[in-house]
């Protein structure tokens, strides 16, 4: 809270360079050996722990907070150095080195700190889905198919992950959309978001009318990241919505 939307324009806080310190939490590797060696832990490699072992840590735990903590320092910066590091991954490799959800906070970071590049239109949405998973996945808005026959029988090609990823960036754009016009009634993000929050019912209740082995790679998502992006984006829409009322309130019972 004390960086809150600060950037690197914190008085007392440059030595301890943060943004590099958040950037190895969030994407891993080795400490820096740039940093203060004296902020260092004491290292021992006969010992080890959920959050560091040796020199590495644990990306699965201090990923989320340090995603979120940079976020929120650079927020509403515009800071486009900052936000690269935030960048969806843009490759079928580090698409899987990366969990979904954890790609759903880059992409809420990311937007938070360009706040103001934030548009309230599908097409803006779907900017931010890397060409990689538009090519083997289907719009989730549009219907569009790509040829997937050619490609449904290649190891290589993880379908469900790259499906995780776009519906996990789909619903970090619009949680992003929905901080951006919280409150506002927005015309354009009401019915962004309202195109969102039908594309995930639609896809639940295909995937729900798929037997057995019929699911087809339109419908191959698991059920826990097609409930947990549908509520976040429902929840983004009633983030715009908040407060809004079409027609003056009565209170009949009074």
């Amino acid at each position: 809270m004390v960086t809150l939307g600060r950037g690197s324009d914190c008085a007392g806080l440059g030595d301890l360079q943060l943004e590099n310190r958040l950037g190895q939490y969030m994407a891993g590797g080795r400490e820096n050996d740039s940093l203060d060696k004296e902020t260092k832990p004491a290292s021992n490699n006969n010992k080890c722990s959920c959050i560091r072992e040796g020199e590495l840590g644990n990306v699965a735990v201090t990923a989320p907070g340090a995603t979120l903590a940079l976020g929120l320092m650079f927020m509403r910066t515009n800071n486009t150095a900052v936000a690269a590091r935030l960048s969806t991954p843009d490759t079928h490799f580090l698409l899987e080195y990366v969990r979904p959800d954890f790609i759903l906070l880059r992409v809420l970071c990311r937007n938070l700190i360009l706040w103001d590049s934030i548009h309230p239109s599908i097409d803006w949405i779907r900017a931010q889905i890397p060409d990689i998973v538009k090519a083997n996945v289907q719009d989730l808005f549009a219907g569009r198919v790509p040829d997937l026959e050619a490609k449904v029988h290649n190891p290589d090609i993880d379908f469900e992950a790259l499906r995780q990823s776009e519906l996990n960036i789909i619903a970090g754009a619009a949680s992003s959309m929905g901080l951006r016009f919280a409150g506002s009634a927005y015309l354009p993000a009401k019915d962004t978001l309202i195109a969102c929050v039908q594309g995930f019912r639609t896809l639940r209740r295909l995937k729900a009318s798929s037997v057995g082995g019929s699911e087809t790679q339109l419908h191959r998502v698991d059920k826990t990241t097609l409930e947990s992006c549908l509520a976040t984006c429902a929840l983004a829409l009633a983030l715009v919505m908040a407060g809004y009322h079409p027609t003056p309130l009565t209170l009949s019972f009074i």
